[in-house]
């Protein structure tokens, strides 16, 4: 009976462990695209790591516009440190419970009469609500 119990906790730890690596290869880029997703922009990233099982590290954050000012970063910092809900990433969603920023710089531009900045249009981006209504952000 003991034998049989340590062969199942060995099969599932070695599962565990496969399942780990494999979600551990594939949060960078799963973070990079809702990111990009939900800012409407291009994002770089210099490196990302994940430390199990809420912690991503990521340093060399950028922001680059894509439309007006296209290529040109407008928002950076050196260093960023996330605590996510491991859960929602299961669900291929990304609910963010702290953010730690160092060194960050944002540059604000004044384009057609209005002074924007990187995150301008995520402000002002619809969001789906409860019950798959469209809301508007805060101004």
């Amino acid at each position: 009976m003991l034998k049989k119990l340590l062969i199942v906790f060995v099969v599932v730890l070695i599962t565990g462990g496969i399942a780990f690596t494999i979600f551990s290869r594939q949060a960078p880029a799963m973070l990079v695209r809702v990111i990009e997703k939900s800012l409407g922009k291009k994002i770089l990233i210099r490196s990302i790591d994940y430390h199990f099982p809420d912690t991503f590290e990521l340093s060399g954050f950028e922001i680059q516009e894509v439309r007006d000012f296209a290529g040109q970063t407008s928002f950076s910092v050196d260093n960023i440190q996330l605590d996510i809900s491991p859960l929602s990433l299961l669900r291929k969603r990304l609910i963010i419970n702290a953010v730690n920023v160092e060194n960050a710089d944002i540059v604000i531009r004044k384009f057609h009469g209005k002074l924007t900045h990187a995150l301008s249009d995520a402000v002002n981006k619809p969001e789906t609500g409860p019950a798959g209504k469209t809301t508007r952000s805060a101004s």
